[in-house]
């Protein structure tokens, strides 16, 4: 049943509410409608906003995904990501990007950073189709301090949906504002101006005290221009950078500190490039040499860290050989594996020019660089100097430095073993020195000096406390005597042309027993009459006697002296290709050379340990002893015994120099060495070592190579001999039995005074190679000495243990 409203003509409308009854209503029922429309309004506009954050937090992710995006490429060095990030629909943008990808997208002070920089995206603003996202980088600088920077990236929505890194937007940086500091302007905007102008004065005060040092030869004049967008690529030596707020502006105190002294040596580095002579990129002829004497200026003028050699990198390569020539620090490859050693010798030479010349003669090869071509160009600017000069000092410098122990020349003395060493290159040449001793792991340095100064041990006094030294070994430039505890070698004042008795270490001293006298030779051709001749010089006095022949050996005990001379005696071992007589006629005197008198003739001769014998090989190739009190001559060993025992005639020839006999007695004075070879012309044939006594002998050790020097070991169980093939030479060690203790190829060796320890030298295109052999053990000591070195030197006095080397 429904209730329907039924109204007819004639009838009356029905009576309205009056305003009484409704001003009775609630109020609620007037605002309802009110209400209801509001809430309608309301929760439309709140699912808007709602949908509209959605989509804009949607959004800004998207940005930030884009920017974390593009700074992972920067990190990870991918190039082609990176441009593909960017605004394609500007070309000259992308341009722009391609020159600054090397940067990294880094703030000036974090360029070339040696600490990891940290990076991160804190947040990102969007407005319409541009978004605007701050980026902080923090890095730990070399002082330790944590620097933190803020930098503010710009991107664009394009068409396809894609967020672009494109430029910056005209109203963010402000207006742009200038700095003038007398001939040097800097320009910024405005939102990096607060920080900057409290710099500017410090920065462009190391651009004064640059050009005060170098001497600019080109007007101060320069703009610093910090107002660059990223739109424009900057050129090489453009003195142009990009805003520090759209690459990381300073937040803290360490890094507006780090921005002011990058800003300062940014400065320089124009300052520089504009002395120098422009190079095109593919140029890296002085690029590293220019880089590491920038490094240099900065830290002289205070606004760069000191510059310290990498000397563990420079000892590594002389240990192996490896050091790049001098001559090669001007032309290093970016990409060359030995560039950080270059590097690190450069800046050896830098320091080596400031300690001899000055800062003022480093700061002015910044003029030499310019139209140089090779490095002697620029070091021959200092100061009118040759190149090599300086080369000769650096080397020297390098030497010292890297050197892994060094100690006073004084002090050489107390060093049992001594090696001389010379090395050079293109740039420089220079003489070491060297001591070694058991009780020390490493080989100390003595000198190093230039070929002119420097010189090389020769031989020691019997007392250990003198030794004689030469300059430029085989060259005859003189002989010296260098003392115990003193640094300066005193000057024999011996004639022009004067040489040692034993030049390479090899046959005996020149030192009598007492050390008083030295024997060296004279040679000269000029002026005339033309000089050869041996001579004795009393230390003492001063006093020289010339010798009628060749010094041969001091007496053990000094008792006197053994000369020879060439003697026209006939002898059957004659080879007919050789020239000259093959037999000398063998001579005693006095400890002064005076008093001389004539023992025998043949081609050797060798003192017995006491002195008191003399044993020779005659011109009949017979073994004889001659006494020297009784002047006795007794035979103990006749031609056809020998040469049958031998199994060969001794000969020599042309080619190869040194007699076809050695002697050497033994310590104890029981058996003498014979050590003889039979050599052709074509090639060596055949050598054997004998030992012999009164009635008495048996062949050793025979050889395919010729025997020269034989030497006992000072306690006469070992004996060696040096044996040279046709392409080979090698040292052999062998008991008196016969067994080969030890045999080194291609190496010279020399006793210990003890007798337990052979040094060995080798040598090679590298250099010489040295080591301490302790023969019972085997143990080996390796000194590590560069350059090619003469056989060491033993200090008499030497007091190595038996233990020494374990």
């Amino acid at each position: 049943m429904s209730s329907d409203f039924e109204w007819h003509f004639g009838d009356e409308f029905p009576e309205e509410d009056t305003e009484e009854d409704q001003t009775n209503q609630p109020i609620w029922r007037r605002w309802l409608p009110w209400l209801l429309a509001l809430v309608v309004i309301a929760g439309g506009t709140y699912a808007w906003w709602r949908g509209r954050q959605r989509n804009l937090t949607q959004a800004e992710a998207q940005v930030r995904q884009v920017a974390e995006l593009e700074l992972r490429a920067l990190a990870e060095g991918d190039r082609e990501l990176y441009l593909g990030l960017q605004d394609y629909y500007d070309r000259s943008w992308k341009r722009a990007q391609e020159a600054y990808f090397d940067t990294g997208g880094l703030p000036l002070p974090l360029h070339g950073a040696s600490t990891s920089v940290t990076t991160s995206v804190e947040s990102a603003r969007i407005v319409g189709d541009r978004a605007q996202v701050e980026i902080f980088h923090t890095a730990t600088l070399p002082s330790g301090e944590e620097a933190s920077f803020r930098a503010l990236r710009f991107y664009h929505l394009r068409d396809d949906g894609r967020w672009l890194h494109t430029s910056v937007d005209p109203d963010v940086g402000g207006i742009i504002r200038t700095f003038v500091l007398d001939d040097i302007e800097i320009t910024a905007f405005e939102r990096d101006a607060e920080w900057i102008d409290p710099l500017t004065t410090n920065v462009v005060a190391g651009a004064y005290r640059f050009c005060r040092l170098a001497s600019c030869r080109r007007s101060l004049s320069l703009e610093l221009n910090l107002a660059a967008n990223l739109e424009d690529a900057a050129e090489p030596d453009d003195a142009t950078l990009p805003a520090p707020f759209l690459v990381g502006a300073p937040e803290n105190e360490a890094a507006r500190a780090a921005w002011e002294a990058s800003l300062g040596q940014f400065l320089v580095d124009q300052l520089v490039a504009r002395e120098t002579r422009p190079g095109s990129e593919d140029d890296h002829h002085g690029a590293l040499f220019e880089e590491r004497l920038r490094a240099w200026l900065k830290a002289e003028i205070g606004i760069g860290e000191p510059v310290v050699p990498d000397l563990e990198l420079v000892r590594g390569a002389l240990e192996h050989g490896g050091l790049v020539p001098t001559w090669a620090l001007w032309r290093v490859p970016p990409d060359d594996p030995d560039r950080s050693l270059a590097a690190a010798q450069i800046d050896l030479l830098l320091t080596s020019i400031e300690e001899d010349y000055g800062a003022p003669a480093v700061a002015g090869l910044v003029h030499a660089l310019r139209g140089a071509d090779h490095l002697s160009d620029v070091l021959g600017s200092i100061g009118g100097l040759r190149g090599s000069t300086i080369g000769d000092r650096y080397l020297i410098y390098l030497r010292e430095q890297a050197a892994p122990s060094t100690d006073d020349l004084a002090a050489f003395a107390t060093y049992d073993l001594l090696v001389g060493c010379e090395e050079y290159d293109e740039q420089g040449q220079l003489q070491t020195l060297w001591g070694w001793r058991p009780d020390r792991p490493e080989d100390a340095l003595l000198s190093a000096r230039s070929v002119d100064e420097g010189f090389t041990p020769i031989s020691w006094a019997p007392t250990g406390v003198e030794l004689l030294i030469g300059q430029q070994p085989g060259y005859g430039k003189g002989l010296s005597v260098l003392r115990a505890g003193s640094s300066e070698a005193e000057e024999l004042h011996l004639p022009n042309g004067a040489r040692a008795a034993n030049q390479y270490g090899i046959g005996p001293s020149g030192w009598s027993a007492a050390g008083s006298h030295l024997a060296y030779r004279l040679h000269r051709t000029s002026p005339e009459p033309p000089v050869s001749e041996s001579r004795v010089r009393h230390l003492g006095t001063g006093e020289d006697v010339a010798l009628n022949g060749d010094f041969v050996a001091w007496s053990p005990l000094g008792t006197g002296l053994l000369y020879a001379r060439a003697s026209r005696v006939e002898t059957p071992w004659s080879d007919s290709a050789s020239d000259g007589n093959t037999a000398w006629g063998f001579f005693v005197a006095q400890e002064d050379g005076t008093g001389d008198r004539w023992i025998a003739d043949g081609h050797a001769a060798a003192w017995s340990p006491d002195g008191d014998q003399i044993a020779t090989i005659s011109t009949e190739s017979a073994l004889r002893v001659y006494d020297i009190a009784s002047e006795r001559r007794t035979t103990l060993l006749a031609s056809d015994a020998l040469q049958e025992a031998l199994g060969f005639a001794p000969t020599l020839s042309r080619r190869y120099m040194g007699r076809p006999v050695n002697l050497a007695w033994s310590p104890d004075g029981e058996l003498i060495a014979v050590g003889a070879h039979s050599a052709g012309d074509e090639a060596p044939q055949e050598g054997a070592i004998l030992l012999a006594k009164d009635g008495e002998h048996r062949v050793l050790r025979r050889e395919a190579g010729l025997i020269y020097d034989i030497a006992w070991a000072s306690h006469g169980r070992w004996l060696r001999a040096l044996v040279v093939g046709e392409d080979w030479f090698a040292s052999v060690v062998i008991g008196r039995d016969g067994a080969l203790v030890l045999e080194e190829r291609d190496g010279l060796t020399t006793w210990s005074p003890d007798g337990e320890y052979l040094a060995v030298t080798r040598f090679s295109d590298k250099g010489s190679n040295v080591e301490v052999v302790e023969l019972e053990s085997g143990e080996r000591h390796q000194i590590d000495v560069p350059g090619q070195c003469q056989p060491p030197v033993w200090n008499p006095r030497a007091p190595l243990a038996s233990n020494a080397l374990q």
